[in-house]
């Protein structure tokens, strides 16, 4: 008897699904899809380029040492405004000033060994024209006249060489003054520390042709600032100058400047050398207007508009 209450309701159960695959196919509802629609109109259209980067100011300069030398006085501290000609740092000046005396004292002993030679080759010079016209009337051997000649040509020379020497010291003298000169740094503008890294007692390495001396600082003119941001490859070639731009800083979420395109990079940068290597040019933008709240090195995020088009016909463009 419970065996078979058990295969009922086993064939109740099948027929139940039976029913409902049956009654999904032979359906007559259609899957339905959900669509937009809008009327074609004339709007105003625009294409833009999106790049990243940073602000910096427009202008500013890198303060490095000419000389090596111990820094002995810091004139000023980050964020200070300065003026051109303002000493920034002093550097120690007491083996330089040894070196312009040393070649101070070189010059002048040069000098008056020049005037030594002069006098000499002058006094040969009126010797050998007094023996040439002896010579001439046949009133000098000829062993005297060449003798004279010689020692004429000698002493010429000699002259000459001494010139040279005094010509050498002298520029050697005014080396040693123009580095002695540089022991004081000052600023080459008007503007504002931005950056300083600088104590006093350390030594300011001079930068030369095969090495880069160190920033000691930076000055900035704060009255002009610039985004410079990173243009894929691939879109560089829409870029050009005088394009307008909206530039929009982390720092002021709520707020877009408005900025122009002043320069252009011509050769391509690359990153992340491997399989994900991205080849940019480097582009400015240029404030429009004076901005006070900005600081250099804020992130930024800039749309270039390259194209614009006005009450065109236009279309969604999930229809296209």
């Amino acid at each position: 008897m419970k065996t078979k209450k058990k295969k009922l309701i086993i064939w109740l159960s099948v027929a139940a699904v039976l029913i409902i695959v049956l009654a999904n196919l032979f359906s007559g509802g259609e899957a339905k899809t959900k669509v937009q629609a809008e009327p074609v109109s004339r709007q105003d259209l625009v294409e833009e380029v999106s790049a990243s980067g940073w602000i910096q100011p427009k202008t500013r300069v890198n303060i490095t040492a000419e000389v090596n030398a111990k820094v002995i006085g810091i004139g000023v501290k980050e964020g200070d405004r300065v003026n051109r000609g303002q000493l920034l740092i002093q550097l120690d000046t007491v083996q330089l000033q040894k070196d312009v005396e040393q070649f101070r004292h070189s010059l002048e002993e040069i000098n008056a060994r020049k005037e030594a030679a002069h006098a000499n080759y002058l006094q040969a010079e009126e010797e050998y024209e007094r023996q040439k016209q002896l010579y001439e009337r046949k009133l000098t051997s000829e062993t005297a006249y060449k003798n004279a000649e010689y020692a004429y040509l000698n002493n010429k020379y000699n002259y000459e060489a001494m010139s040279s020497q005094a010509k050498q010291g002298n520029a050697l003298f005014e080396k040693a003054v123009d580095n002695l000169r540089k022991t004081e740094i000052r600023a080459p503008m008007d503007g504002v520390v931005t950056f300083l890294d600088v104590e006093v007692g350390e030594i300011a390495q001079a930068q030369t042709a095969f090495t880069q001396g160190k920033t000691l600082m930076i000055i900035s003119n704060l009255d002009a600032f610039e985004a410079e941001v990173d243009v894929d490859e691939t879109e560089i070639t829409k870029i050009q100058n005088k394009q307008l731009a909206h530039i929009e800083i982390d720092a002021f979420p709520d707020s877009v400047f408005e900025g122009e395109v002043t320069e252009i990079g011509n050769t391509a940068v690359k990153s992340n050398m491997g399989a994900d290597q991205s080849t940019n040019f480097k582009v400015k933008v240029l404030f429009k207007g004076s901005q006070e709240n900005i600081r250099p090195g804020m992130s930024a995020s800039v749309d270039i508009l390259t194209n614009k088009r006005e009450k065109v016909l236009s279309v969604p463009y999930g229809a296209i």
